[in-house]
């Protein structure tokens, strides 16, 4: 019986001359014999169950609609990512899900993963935000491509230099033109300033996920 290893992909020719293989659907290492699975367990920790997780119950695929809009998190929540906060191994079984279920396709403006021109689907979060005790809770993750996250995290695009290319995929895609997109930054940095202001804390609800069995990597704080 195979064995799956979670290998980071700096340490792949560690797991390749240990006698690990890699399994392209997905996408870990496994061993098959009693002594690499040995010798793997002594570098790498093993994974229970490699497959990838394509459905969450209690998830609404509605929400926030299939458009792209801009959606800036609170300052007390930067750096705190859903792919953060998950186990790693959860978090590629994830991550490779919502890839598989959206036939590896951008669910905001269409366009199509290429590993060979290393473009790959990332994972854009959807909140609801509740005033009451500030709390954001997560309802749906979207497959997204980068343009797609880099509009929808406009305040860090910004101040990184990509405003410019943000503003013509924005475009481009929600066919819009510039008084549009000037009105929704707008709207979208007051909501920002309101829910940063006074250096507010906000907690994130990540039940979504754990009600599916997928684990925190750390639950304090989160």
């Amino acid at each position: 019986m195979a064995q799956y290893f979670l290998v980071p992909y700096s340490d792949k020719d560690k797991a390749r001359e240990l006698g690990a293989r890699f399994d392209g659907d997905t996408k870990y290492w496994y061993a098959d014999t009693v002594e690499c699975i040995e010798q793997m367990r002594l570098h790498f920790d093993p994974i229970t169950n490699p497959n990838p997780i394509t459905t969450l119950i209690g998830e609404d695929r509605t929400f926030g609609g299939n458009h792209l809009h801009i959606t800036m998190v609170p300052m007390s929540c930067w750096m705190r990512s859903v792919k953060a906060c998950l186990d790693p191994s959860d978090w590629k079984r994830l991550s490779a899900g919502l890839r598989q279920r959206s036939n590896h396709t951008c669910e905001l403006c269409g366009a199509k993963e290429d590993p060979k021109r290393e473009e790959y689907l990332d994972v854009i979060a959807r909140w609801e935000y509740s005033d009451t005790g500030n709390v954001q809770t997560l309802k749906r993750l979207v497959s997204a491509c980068q343009m797609c996250v880099r509009a929808t995290n406009y305040g860090y695009s910004k101040l990184t230099g990509l405003e410019t290319e943000v503003r013509h995929h924005f475009k481009a895609t929600n066919g819009c033109d510039d008084d549009f997109l000037d009105q929704h930054i707008i709207e979208a940095f007051g909501l920002w300033t309101q829910r940063s202001s006074n250096n507010q804390k906000w907690t994130m609800d990540l039940s979504l996920l754990s009600n599916n069995g997928i684990r925190l990597a750390n639950k304090g704080g989160v």
